[in-house]
């Protein structure tokens, strides 16, 4: 059995733990959440059959393979360390973390030294294969578009009420303004290792359409076009819920016998 640990349980952190409770990846136990909520993670033994910490020695000490971080980009920043230097892997939804060059080049450094990876999930869209394939065949360029409901609209998420209804501009300048908010953005600039010529548009869409992304990589290999709406008339659903299963889906990537 893969011992699992969880960094944060918010909104997406709790889908998280209920998928690792409920044995959605086979042979993958979460042992752990590092929360520093006490009155919050009194609950979890209850709610996923794990006991919530207040201290990453804590969580340590139970010699996870695997730490699911679905916390920000400080809290990644202050924990990467120690986590991969206790042999354990990193599955990691916060990207904008990585925009800090520094932080980049010396957390690299101590994977290699403690031979431990840091796997960027494919958050809410998806296409990184796609991206990595095309960079080996020649220059790409990539465009990220995000159409959501304008501020004033009332369907409008209020973490996502501060962001303007129309953007364009390089991801290294918009996740500077939206660190949070747009982690896609951030982790498509590291996997295409450019910042500054990936471009991320903001676009507004009216009450009864649906937010969604769509990754657009053009280059010598061709285009793609990567496209995902957030919900349907059946379902409803209040944000990038995919972005959680996606780190499900990459520990069962690292854990499978057979792999995709």
């Amino acid at each position: 059995m893969v011992k699992v640990a969880l960094l944060g349980c918010g909104r997406l952190g709790k889908i998280i733990a209920r998928g690792l409770s409920e044995g959605k990846v086979e042979d993958c136990q979460l042992v752990g959440i590092l929360e520093r909520d006490e009155e919050k993670s009194a609950a979890f033994p209850q709610l996923y059959g794990c006991q919530g910490y207040q201290r990453l020695e804590d969580v340590l000490a139970l010699e996870p393979e695997y730490f699911i971080d679905a916390s920000n980009a400080d809290t990644v920043k202050e924990c990467a360390e120690q986590i991969l230097s206790a042999g354990c892997h990193m599955i990691c939804l916060s990207a904008s973390a990585f925009q800090d060059q520094d932080f980049y080049q010396y957390i690299s450094q101590v994977a290699r030294k403690h031979h431990t990876q840091i796997h960027l999930a494919s958050g809410a869209v998806g296409g990184f294969d796609v991206i990595a394939a095309a960079m080996l065949y020649g220059p790409i360029q990539v465009t990220l578009t995000q159409k959501k409901y304008p501020p004033e609209c009332p369907k409008c998420p209020p973490g996502f009420r501060a962001m303007p209804g129309e953007y364009e501009g390089s991801a290294w300048d918009a996740v500077s303004k939206y660190p949070e908010r747009l982690n896609i953005a951030a982790a498509t600039s590291v996997v295409c290792q450019d910042w500054q010529n990936t471009t991320v548009r903001l676009e507004p869409i009216p009450p009864e359409e649906y937010s969604s992304f769509a990754l657009d990589v053009t280059g010598d290999f061709g285009k793609a076009h990567i496209f995902l709406q957030q919900g349907s008339p059946a379902h409803e659903v209040p944000g990038p819920d995919l972005a959680a299963w996606s780190t499900l889906a990459t520990l069962r990537r690292l854990t499978s016998p057979i792999t995709f």
